[in-house]
């Protein structure tokens, strides 16, 4: 198995960048550009570009058969809704019509699939889930890299989603690229949300109204994303951070913090420049 850093187990192949993420991480053989490092892990150094070098790896595993990558499945009509083979939907679930449910997806117990819903390979779905009209679920990761030209990897990780969780209309969540893409149990992911790939999500959150996360963001539990926020690549947010509307975030938020504005400073500084700057202006306006 290959895997990210923060989520690669003992027996896993980790993609890491940095010295700490091989000091850190749980994997016993790492996948690393050329460095030196004392360390009783197994380092495979690549000439390649780090992320050239791991897509190569994945298509090997997928090749061997070890590993999955999901292609276009051949559906058969089912009580108006549409599934592909090896799909289990236990007892209570209700889906409406002109839903596309891919290969190898499990849906538990009690859910909702409202119309024009699709659900692509190897998704796991929990009990008493809610996914709203039109949303797309284990799109294909957003993975664009460099082999004597643009390539596009599609992801051998799937989405998995916790019990009780809310999926809002015409939301996009991307499968994980080298590891999957969760959503925390009670989490409510609201309307025109677009969740990159390898993300995490935690428990009881709150994400609405047209925000982005970006690939391999961890977001901890009862986090709150208000409209047309942004999140950029890489970034942990811990538990119970608050992030207002229209805020970028593009480095780690403490547990806890409240942020806001462009560069998605703590709230309260965000308050006290707008003041200011309101301030300067008016002085300027009586010169």
């Amino acid at each position: 198995m290959i895997s990210y850093a923060d989520t690669a187990s003992a027996d896993s192949l980790a993609i890491v960048h940095t010295e700490k993420e091989i000091l850190s991480t749980n994997a016993c053989a790492v996948l690393a550009e050329p460095r030196f490092i004392k360390t009783d892990k197994t380092i495979l150094m690549v000439s390649d570009p780090l992320d050239v070098a791991a897509v190569r790896v994945a298509m090997a595993l997928v090749q061997n058969g070890e590993l999955k990558v999901y292609g276009q499945p051949v559906y058969n009509l089912v009580n108006g809704y549409f599934t592909a083979s090896n799909v289990v939907i236990e007892e209570g679930t209700i889906v409406s019509p002109n839903v596309f449910i891919d290969e190898d997806v499990r849906i538990g117990k009690r859910c909702r699939i409202d119309p024009n819903v699709q659900i692509k390979g190897g998704s796991v779905i929990g009990n008493d889930v809610h996914i709203s009209t039109g949303s797309v679920i284990g799109a294909d990761a957003f993975c664009h890299y460099y082999d004597g030209g643009l390539r596009t990897f599609p992801g051998i990780g799937r989405v998995v989603i916790g019990n009780q969780a809310e999926i809002g209309c015409h939301t996009i969540i991307q499968r994980g690229i080298f590891s999957d893409t969760i959503i925390g149990e009670g989490s409510k992911i609201g309307n025109l949300i677009d969740v990159g790939h390898d993300v995490q999500i935690g428990n009881s959150c709150m994400i609405v109204s047209q925000s982005g996360i970006a690939g391999h963001v961890y977001i901890g539990n009862r986090v709150e994303v208000y409209g047309q926020a942004g999140i950029a690549n890489g970034v942990t947010v811990g538990d119970g951070a608050v992030i207002m509307a229209k805020a970028l975030v593009t480095k780690d938020i403490r547990s806890g913090e409240k942020v806001s504005g462009i560069f998605a400073r703590k709230h309260e500084e965000e308050l006290r420049r707008h003041v200011e700057v309101n301030r300067l202006n008016e002085v300027k306006k009586w010169e």
